[in-house]
């Protein structure tokens, strides 16, 4: 992919640090945040000092603040503390007291734990797009079901009877499927029928699984792996772009990081899925019916999300 644009960021949260010498070094430590919880306990951890620090910090960058005071219970002047804390606070600051001992924290901090202001905003996002959520969900049950990466030994030794330079050539045969495709897509781009071509790739690819998982030939089996290997690219080019264009800059981020949370997560679960169902089932059956099992997903996400199925051209696209 090439870098086209570098949107700066909304915000930034920074620290300074000096070397001991001349040298200061600024320290980013985070970006794009909405509102910071500065929470502080009314015990011994009270502190204005340290809290006019913190507030310095997080006002200057633009940052909404909640100063959360905690252990309400154990503190007797309560009120005094608030006005203390308030006489720090720019207009539109807030600061609240809570308790952790009943149900009084959740509903005093609910304005500002809503969708969209947490760190569940992208999960939010995704759940409420459609066309991003199928994308993201088809690859990851998908990449979960339908992999084979973890069994290739063992087909390379029991089933193909190649050996270790055999071995080799099973693990490579994706790769390279996938690196065929890439150029392909560099000359022909998708431009058109982006969402059926995204389900489509997913179907070749449950296909390529079913005929490797069956397959009793090393020159097959290497086909079907490179054939996987290329319906896997052109997924995850069409994923890819949907999500990024299908999101508003400001969400970008967070949605980039949920989606990549759940293709890791599938990848790591898939090897694990695959040595268990081939303890369960044996080792050809756990490949042919994580094959099936990717049609029978295909199948059922494009009767689950029609907008997907319906999307044409990338948002933005000419």
């Amino acid at each position: 992919w090439w870098v086209h644009t570098r949107l700066p960021p909304l915000n930034q949260l920074a620290r300074r640090l000096h070397d001991g010498r001349d040298k200061v070094t600024r320290v980013v430590i985070v970006s794009n945040v909405d509102t910071a919880l500065l929470v502080m306990g009314l015990d011994h951890d009270y502190n204005l000092r340290r809290l006019e620090r913190y507030l310095a910090l997080v006002q200057l960058a633009g940052v909404g603040v909640v100063v959360v005071l905690t252990k309400a219970d154990l503190c007797d002047d309560v009120a005094v503390r608030l006005r203390e804390v308030q006489a720090l606070l720019r207009p539109g600051a807030a600061v609240v007291a809570v308790n952790a001992l009943g149900d009084e924290p959740g509903q005093a901090l609910a304005p500002w734990l809503q969708a969209g202001q947490t760190l569940l905003a992208g999960v939010h996002f995704i759940f409420g797009r459609k066309v991003v959520l199928g994308a993201v969900s088809l690859d990851l049950f998908a990449v979960l079901l339908g992999g084979a990466t973890a069994l290739l030994p063992m087909y390379a030794k029991d089933i193909l009877h190649v050996g270790p330079s055999g071995l080799g050539l099973l693990r490579a045969a994706p790769a390279l499927g996938a690196l065929l495709m890439s150029v392909a897509l560099t000359r022909w781009p998708v431009r058109r029928r982006s969402g059926p071509l995204l389900l489509g790739a997913v179907a070749v690819y449950g296909l390529a699984m079913l005929v490797f998982g069956l397959s009793t030939s090393f020159v097959l089996s290497l086909g079907a792996l490179a054939l996987s290997g290329a319906a896997d690219m052109v997924s995850v080019v069409v994923r890819q772009t949907l999500v990024q264009l299908q999101t508003p800059d400001a969400m970008r981020g967070r949605v980039s990081a949920v989606n990549a949370v759940f293709i890791g997560a599938s990848n790591e679960l898939g090897e694990f899925e695959s040595g268990v169902t081939a303890a369960w089932f044996g080792l050809v059956p756990a490949v042919v019916l994580g094959g099936v099992a990717t049609l029978v997903v295909t199948a059922a996400w494009m009767w689950r999300f029609p907008a997907l199925r319906r999307t044409d051209r990338f948002p933005g696209s000419v």
